[in-house]
């Protein structure tokens, strides 16, 4: 199989004008951190390299009305990183803080952590000091038991956890978050400030009452009430696993992760297959191909199908948080439905810009955080790179293995791709002599066609890592040696996990039996999972650690993915020195 044969067809570049958009105003924002102007002057500047641009347009310079409008980009997003003002956050006074009575209403549901402790966020009423505080403060709450030796069981049965809209009086020792000062150590104080906590309280059991009444939204409680629903059957008393499976699945399937143990967190961290333990882009993009295959099916039509499909994977980012990683991935899946109904190209590489830049328009200082940063990274890695790649090899083959029966097809291809068809003709009639003609074709079939996958994975995994070298050595001075063997051996037991357990909790709702059918699936992949990722993880090379990248190491990183992007869908010889500076520059990322 030739990796990257030559083809007319795929050094054509497909038009992405909105990934270039979202670029030009990542610039914009990247640019206002470090050349201070006033907000006018780069509203002023947009507006006349608007007027350039119409006017080129109207000349007939189209390559200068395309530089004017990238620039006007780039300075209407440098005015949206000063205009766009951070989030509001009340920060208590002084004289708050320490030991004070605080009456709230609790806005997310508590989760029940390792300890054991509860902890629940709070919007604060009243907060009562050496007089009233009354502004609104959200603090993160830890409730902890009165005992020292305190059982779960006990613990949850003299107070059960805290839902959505209880209202609450607590005697708590509130407090600023703070970091440790370790160099590169994780900003858990910006990290709380982003979810718009400003303060967090420690709270004993015998210093907690409920108080009468709830606040709240009515797309609150129902959220808080579906949750808890699936919680239940994930961790609850009718819970379909184990109590050493549950913490998992709850937080791949639904994001609850708090009683994720330290060791389970690094062990996945060490073998770079972290992602796995957050909701993601990959579960909404799972459930969304599961639902829509159901909806064409039972043959609903398109547009409803789509709309079905783009309802559900809210209904479920809404379940899961609603995080960057799965934004991204509603607003990808909803303007790839969208243009399939026009009838309209669909190149992922628009799709992503598209998700981008709406990302950044409702929040421009997104851009310099870690979980943008690498969603859209691992993006432009997969639809920027190892699509195109694809697209020139195995895709190929994906093509000649239409039709296998028919030889007429074959005067149609590549006269290579037509031999590779009568030999598998060969096998198949050979095979056939002992197994029949259908057994036959589903076997040969499959195993080809595992072959591929395999091949598919392997080049997406390793473009991937390659590009994501850089962010995780300055945000977690990690190399991620294995994230690549672990990725190939895990990825596809994610998939069987992921719709095994949906299935699994939405036939809960109707048959126990069926649904502990799906169970048992979903339990022997996270078994297999965790055997890969243990096996992994015992390696030494899993527990390397690095510092950050000097400037000249960044420098290589960056210039290797954008020329990779650029080369990889030019002649064969460009692409594979693209390919192949990109792997030195992560090499040199990675043990340098």
């Amino acid at each position: 199989m030739s990796a990257l044969p030559s083809s007319p067809a795929a050094s054509v570049n497909p038009r992405a004008p909105l990934a270039l958009a979202a670029v030009a105003f990542a610039c914009g924002i990247w640019l206002a951190e470090h050349l201070h102007r006033s907000p006018q002057r780069w509203g002023i500047a947009a507006l006349l390299l608007v007027v350039c641009a119409v006017v080129a347009a109207y000349k007939a310079r189209p390559q200068i009305a395309q530089a004017a409008a990238i620039l006007a980009l780039a300075c209407v997003g440098a005015f949206a990183s000063i205009y766009t003002a951070p989030p509001h956050l009340v920060i208590p006074p002084q004289a708050f803080l320490g030991k004070v009575e605080i009456v709230g209403h609790v806005i997310h549901d508590s989760s029940l952590l390792a300890g054991p402790r509860q902890r629940f966020d709070l919007e604060s009423e009243t907060i009562i000091g050496p007089r009233r505080f009354e502004k609104p403060v959200v603090i993160r709450a830890t409730l902890y038991p009165s005992g020292p030796n305190e059982k779960v069981e006990e613990f949850l049965h003299e107070f059960p956890q805290l839902a959505y809209g209880d209202r609450v009086l607590i005697t708590a020792n509130l407090r600023l978050p703070r970091n440790f000062h370790n160099p590169g150590a994780f900003d858990y104080e910006s990290y709380l400030h982003n979810l718009g906590i400003s303060a967090v309280a420690s709270v004993s059991l015998k210093h907690i009452h409920l108080i009468d009444g709830t606040t709240g939204t009515r797309l609150g409680f129902w959220r808080s009430r579906v949750r808890r629903s699936i919680l239940e059957r994930i961790s609850g008393e009718s819970a379909l696993w184990n109590k050493n499976d549950a913490p998992l699945l709850a937080a791949m399937i639904i994001g609850e992760d708090g009683l994720l143990l330290r060791d389970v967190r690094e062990e996945f961290q060490q073998t770079g297959v972290y992602h796995l333990l957050v909701v993601s882009g990959m579960n909404v993009g799972l459930l969304a191909f599961a639902v829509f295959w159901l909806a064409r099916r039972l043959r609903a039509p398109d547009w409803l199908a789509s709309l079905v499909t783009v309802a559900l994977s809210i209904v479920y980012a809404e379940m899961a948080g609603m995080g960057v990683p799965i934004q991204r991935a509603v607003l990808m899946l909803s303007m790839y439905l969208f243009a399939r109904l026009l009838y309209r190209e669909r190149p992922a590489l628009n799709a992503t810009g598209f998700a981008a830049l709406v990302v950044l328009v409702l929040s421009p200082h997104a851009l310099f955080e870690a979980g943008f940063q690498l969603t859209f990274l691992a993006l432009l890695a997969i639809s920027g790179i190892s699509l195109p790649v694809l697209e020139r090899s195995s895709s190929r083959y994906h093509v000649a293995l239409q039709h296998l029966g028919s030889s007429s097809y074959d005067l149609t291809l590549d006269p290579r791709l037509a031999q590779l068809r009568l030999d598998l003709r060969l096998i198949w009639g050979r095979l056939a002599r002992f197994l029949g003609a259908r057994p036959a074709q589903w076997l040969l079939m499959g195993t080809v066609n595992f072959g591929l996958m395999l091949f598919e994975l392997t080049v997406v995994s390793t473009i991937t890592q390659a590009t994501l070298a850089l962010p995780m050595r300055a945000w977690f001075h990690r190399a991620a040696i294995l994230g690549l063997p672990a990725n190939i051996l895990v990825l596809p037991l994610a998939g069987i996990l992921l719709n095994s357990a949906v299935a699994a909790l939405a036939l809960s709702y109707v048959s126990t039996a069926l649904a502990r059918v799906a169970a048992f699936i979903t339990a022997a992949s996270l078994h297999w999972m965790l055997l890969c990722i243990a096996w992994l993880g015992h390696l030494r090379a899993s527990r390397w650690r690095v510092p950050d990248p000097g400037l000249v190491l960044a420098l290589l990183a960056v210039v290797a993915v954008v020329l990779a992007f650029m080369a990889v869908r030019r002649r064969r010889t460009l692409a594979l020195s693209g390919l192949a500076l990109l792997f030195l520059a992560s090499g040199c990322t990675a043990f340098y």
